[in-house]
């Protein structure tokens, strides 16, 4: 389910228990040569043969990305798994030591091993972590996106001062903001103002990454009261993705502010039209910053 909705593809999916025959680094060497399998996943326990295992995974993830969520880190967990699988789990400075050397990515979760795997397939790398975050929701709720932004290890820098004077023509600041982040509720009711917005964000040399935080209350009232708003709202957001002159990445992040519990529901409708949409602003910035972390490490020159 978690991938499904996600649209990704499973090539092939391993449980090997207690790992008496084949282990993790086995199975790591088949899929490393598997034509059908682009990105790794996994979820480990304890590993056998720790020095194989680390470098095979140094060696396969600068070609295939290797994600992985790691169980039995802190102490409970530990004896948890010695008791799940007979393994032994491993101190989490000698994890985290793993991670640092060998670029693998690190989740602590399915759901974010999901939207991070989300995030390898349909975004293209980016050079930095400065985000433009826009939608709706308020000025306390403004100030909660760039924490949780900086949170994740985004930067939520000043637009220039060009763009914000081009914004300021046609977004009025009655209860609105062209602050980053922006407070923007109406932009989702008209899609030229939002088609106009995205392409001078996009134009901004201060931002990397556009973010649209999009209220779930919101689209599900478009759809109530207008469905061709809403219809002109998903073709503004998906036609922007596929011609966006800038390269720069769009995604969604929705939120559920009256816990209307539909934010899954139109994440899938959102995705239909292809638009990468992640379940919360915190899981888009944790995925974003994930990504990030491999490009970076795998741009970096290594010693041989």
């Amino acid at each position: 389910m978690q991938c499904t909705t996600r649209g990704i593809g499973l090539s092939k999916v391993i449980s090997f228990g207690n790992a008496l025959t084949l282990g993790a680094a086995d199975y790591l060497e088949y899929l490393a040569t598997d034509p059908q399998t682009s990105i790794i996943c996994m979820y480990l326990e304890g590993v056998n043969d720790g020095r194989k295992f680390m470098e095979l995974v140094r060696r396969v993830n600068p070609e295939k990305p290797v994600i992985i969520w790691k169980g039995g880190v802190t102490e409970s967990g530990a004896r948890a798994v010695s008791t799940h699988t007979g393994s032994l789990a491993g101190d989490e400075r000698i994890w985290d030591a793993f991670f640092k050397q060998t670029g693998a990515t690190r989740v602590t979760s399915l759901e974010e091993m999901a939207d991070v795997t989300m995030t390898f397939l349909r975004l293209k790398p980016f050079s930095n972590r400065r985000v433009a975050v826009f939608g709706s929701g308020g000025g306390g709720a403004n100030v909660a996106r760039g924490d949780i932004c900086a949170g994740e290890g985004l930067e939520v820098p000043t637009l220039s001062l060009e763009t914000r004077r081009k914004l300021m023509e046609f977004i009025p600041l009655v209860n609105q903001s062209v602050l980053n982040p922006l407070d923007t509720p109406f932009l989702l009711y008209d899609s030229s103002c939002l088609q106009r917005t995205l392409d001078l964000l996009a134009a901004d040399p201060l931002i990397d990454i556009l973010i649209l935080n999009a209220s779930v209350d919101l689209l599900a009232h478009m759809l109530e009261t207008s469905v061709q708003d809403y219809h002109q709202f998903e073709k503004c957001v998906s036609g922007f993705i596929r011609e966006n002159k800038a390269g720069k990445p769009l995604v969604v992040a929705l939120m559920d502010q009256s816990n209307t519990g539909k934010t899954r529901e139109y994440a899938s409708k959102l995705r239909e039209a292809d638009i990468t949409v992640y379940e919360s602003l915190r899981d888009a910035c944790r995925a974003l910053n994930r990504f990030s972390h491999y490009h970076e490490f795998i741009a970096e020159p290594k010693c041989k």
